[in-house]
């Protein structure tokens, strides 16, 4: 049986599984009309790729947008691809899609970045205030935890070297 936050976490995954899905719809709907079926395969790694751009770029720097704000940015480079690109003249469009969009990214990730700041400060100072709360006994138990993660973690040193028939030790030069 499933936790509620389980339940929660597969309910989450799978909006953002189906918001994925749809940028890709669209962008192949926009960009990729009249391509054949098997093109669109082999490319369509490099759309979604370039699709979650936007969402990899703010959460390296600790940033989130909303999904409609996320939807927005990249109707935005097919709207600047549709104006001024030719398409005809690009051979490999879902490269060219995804430079286009992790330029759009260096050029304006700031100003997304601004915007996005503001939400996940929230969500932590809450989040914080109720780790504060917890109860004495989850506070040892997330100890024990950490220590036992810290243990499988931990190295024995490296590699050791398995001696070689037949070498002898080195002796000293001078």
């Amino acid at each position: 049986m499933m936790t509620r936050e389980e339940e929660q976490a597969r309910e989450r995954a799978a909006r953002l599984k189906q918001f994925a899905d749809e940028m890709v719809a669209e962008v192949r709907r926009r960009l990729f009309d009249g391509v054949p079926e098997k093109v669109w395969w082999q490319n369509r790694q490099y759309v979604l790729k370039a699709v979650t751009e936007p969402a990899d770029y703010l959460h390296e720097r600790g940033a989130a947008l909303p999904a409609s704000r996320y939807r927005d940015i990249i109707r935005e480079v097919i709207r600047s691809i549709e104006a001024h690109g030719d398409l005809g003249r690009i051979r490999r469009m879902a490269f060219y899609f995804l430079d286009c969009v992790q330029k759009h990214m260096r050029h304006q990730g700031d100003r997304y970045y601004e915007e996005g700041k503001h939400r996940t400060i929230s969500p932590v100072v809450k989040s914080e205030m109720k780790r504060m709360q917890v109860r004495e006994e989850s506070v040892q138990v997330t100890a024990v935890l950490a220590g036992v993660r810290a243990d499988l973690v931990k190295s024995n040193g490296g590699r050791r070297k398995k001696a070689v028939a037949g070498i002898q030790e080195q002796r000293e030069l001078f």
